[in-house]
């Protein structure tokens, strides 16, 4: 079993000064089939690709509001996939779950690796792509 890394709080970000909120968007459509399980090298996601075939807003949330709204998600889904890095140490899972891009806090990009988390609902086929930003990114 793998577990998923998320970030509810940017302690970069509060660190350096800046606000340390996440910014959540979410792309929805529906599903005909669900995905099929297990790990998969994935190709280069980007979030500007996503924005150019979705309308995307991003809404800014305290880590509390933010853990609720994905408590509340995750517990209706029937199936989750998610991109990020994998890591081994301690339980084996995947993070980086956000976008890549640079940041007023991390100046790097990284254009193209970007994470997300994807849901998959019974309730009227909805699957929702939950997408992650940190301030300052595009």
């Amino acid at each position: 079993m793998l577990q998923l890394s998320l970030s509810t709080c940017s302690r970069q970000s509060l660190s350096a000064g800046f606000d340390p909120r996440v910014w959540v968007g979410i792309a929805t459509s529906t599903w005909d089939t669900l995905p099929e399980l297990g790990i998969f090298r994935s190709g280069p996601l980007d979030y500007a690709t996503l924005a150019a075939e979705h309308v995307v807003d991003f809404v800014p949330y305290h880590r509390t509001a933010l853990e609720e709204l994905l408590l509340e998600k995750v517990s209706r889904a029937l199936c989750a996939e998610a991109w990020g890095d994998l890591y081994a140490r301690g339980n084996p899972g995947v993070h980086q779950i956000h976008s890549r891009r640079g940041s007023f806090a991390m100046p790097e990009d990284r254009i193209g690796r970007d994470g997300a988390l994807q849901l998959y609902y019974q309730e009227g086929a909805l699957r929702e792509m939950l997408l992650f930003k940190f301030a300052g990114q595009p």
